[in-house]
């Protein structure tokens, strides 16, 4: 099984939407929502990953979105980027945890940068974490 067969497998396991555009591709799904009287708020889950076959490297990012909307929701956004050198527990971890005490998390965002690194390296691929979803599309 190739690299990308397994990514995309990977992927579906989560049930993650997928989307590729110029050789990066883009995952997301819901991770939280709120609803409230007259507002809406929701946590979503985000990656992007771009393969590099000539120098065997799997770039990756990953990052939540906090929006809302209606009343109290003022339709604005926030987001964490992707994880710290630290390893799988970094920002998206941390952030999951401050989340978690506005809302009842229902997916395991750590989870998948991790099984994406387990994957790449079985490969013989480096995985190389990005900050920013910038420096993913730019690798």
């Amino acid at each position: 099984m190739s690299i990308e067969e397994e990514l995309r497998g990977i992927a579906a396991e989560f049930g993650l939407d997928s989307k590729e555009e110029k050789g990066v591709v883009a995952l997301s799904r819901p991770a939280a929502e709120k609803k409230g009287f007259l507002s809406k708020r929701k946590v979503t889950y985000r990656a992007l990953y771009k393969i590099d076959p000539e120098k065997k490297e799997l770039h990756f990012t990953e990052f939540l979105v906090e929006s809302g909307s209606g009343a109290g929701g003022t339709g604005s956004e926030s987001w964490s980027t992707g994880r710290d050198k630290e390893g799988p527990e970094g920002r998206v971890g941390k952030r999951m945890s401050a989340l978690a005490k506005k809302y009842q998390i229902h997916f395991p965002a750590v989870e998948v940068g991790v099984r994406f690194r387990q994957a790449a390296e079985a490969g013989g691929y480096a995985f190389t974490y990005q900050k920013t979803p910038r420096k993913v599309r730019k690798a």
